[in-house]
């Protein structure tokens, strides 16, 4: 016996940035998955407004407010379509699993003053800062 997932995809109207946030109106808008556009009529989730951490959506690409019980649309926010999508496939492609100091010595390698050049250095360096931001975003969220 199989089951499938049934995934509905929400917009929210943010209302306001801050430095620190960013607050949305609660008032969902059911969009199609494959267009991005509004696919069924509004539906009204009492007028609330709520608020995010903005610099972890920025920094992750997805945040999860935790003032929303899990099964709420606004429990987990993306900032676009395309993050959401990038999110659920992220496994797609296998990606190798590779620990930082392993990157950190392959940045070191491809440094220009040690043989290597700027272009291969900038791809190693850019590898490097991805992983150590998974890893810090992975171990704050680690209770």
């Amino acid at each position: 016996m199989t089951s499938e997932w049934v995934v509905s995809f929400y917009r929210f109207q943010v209302v306001k940035k801050t430095a620190k946030r960013i607050y949305y109106l609660a008032t969902k808008e059911h969009i199609d998955e494959l267009t991005g556009e509004p696919d069924r009529e509004s539906f009204r989730d009492e007028g609330r407004i709520g608020f995010v951490d903005r610099l972890t959506l920025e920094a992750d690409g997805v945040v999860t407010n935790r003032g929303r019980h899990w099964s709420a649309s606004d429990h987990r926010l993306y900032p676009s379509l395309r993050a959401l999508r990038d999110y659920i496939h992220r496994n797609d492609g296998k990606e190798e699993v590779v620990d930082v100091a392993t990157l950190k010595q392959a940045m070191a390698d491809a440094h220009p003053d040690r043989g290597g050049t700027s272009a291969a250095f900038i791809a190693a360096r850019q590898k490097y800062v991805d992983a150590r931001r998974r890893a810090r975003s992975s171990s704050r969220r680690a209770p």
